[in-house]
């Protein structure tokens, strides 16, 4: 089943290049996100200019991780004993999610230079509802579904700031994403009790740049 679902996973890596340091050269001055890895899923240090003074205006950021075009999110979930001492099962199973999930963060002004440049990364998680729909792939019916790293997705960053009492989106940028031989490429790392790997190779969709209440 792993094989069947992931098959598609190379086909989309060899069209998705992974251009994010020349794109965001590119879009300086405006709003892009430098990098994506899994653990739930880093949106790693999102970058925004001309945001101004984050004290007296504050913004928040957001990062929402959705399924590539066309589908649903493939992925890859680690199972486990829901009891209190609970230890993931071996192994990593595919799984396959529906729908969205996303982080809401407020920005630190302590990440916002002087300028207005700020630089903040946050992390996306499916809560545990959306896990329990997961709890499907376990190979035992008593486990339930502890953590899920996708292996394609289209992310969506923004900032948002409250403008004039209502809540303003200032800029978006959009990503393709994928993860290269996703099944061996990501691996459960029992320290942190999560699944970890390397970055995504993400290519720029669209961008609107960062604007003003």
């Amino acid at each position: 089943m792993l094989i069947r679902l992931l098959a598609v996973i190379p086909v989309i890596a060899m069209v998705i290049i992974a251009v994010l340091g020349p794109w965001r050269d590119a879009q300086a001055g405006n709003f892009y996100i430098s990098f994506f890895s899994p653990n739930g899923v880093i949106c790693g240090n999102i970058v925004a200019t001309g945001l101004g003074n984050n004290i007296t205006d504050p913004k928040t950021l957001v990062c929402e991780i959705g399924p590539p075009e066309g589908g649903s999110t493939p992925g890859l979930v680690v199972c486990g004993n829901p009891g209190a001492k609970t230890l993931a099962s071996p192994g990593i199973q595919a799984a396959v999610f529906d729908g969205t999930f996303e982080t809401f963060s407020p920005l630190n002004p302590k990440n916002c230079d002087k300028n207005g440049k700020c630089t903040q990364s946050v992390i996306a998680e499916l809560n545990p509802n959306q896990l329990n729909t997961l709890n499907t792939a376990c190979p035992n019916t008593n486990w339930v579904a502890r953590d899920f790293a996708p292996c394609a997705f289209t992310a969506t960053g923004q900032v948002i700031a409250e403008c004039n009492g209502t809540e303003t989106v200032l800029g978006t940028v959009t990503y393709s994403c994928v993860m290269p031989n996703c099944d061996s490429s990501i691996t459960w790392d029992r320290g942190s009790q999560t699944l970890t790997g390397p970055h995504y190779n993400c290519s720029p969709i669209s961008s609107t740049g960062v604007g003003h209440c």
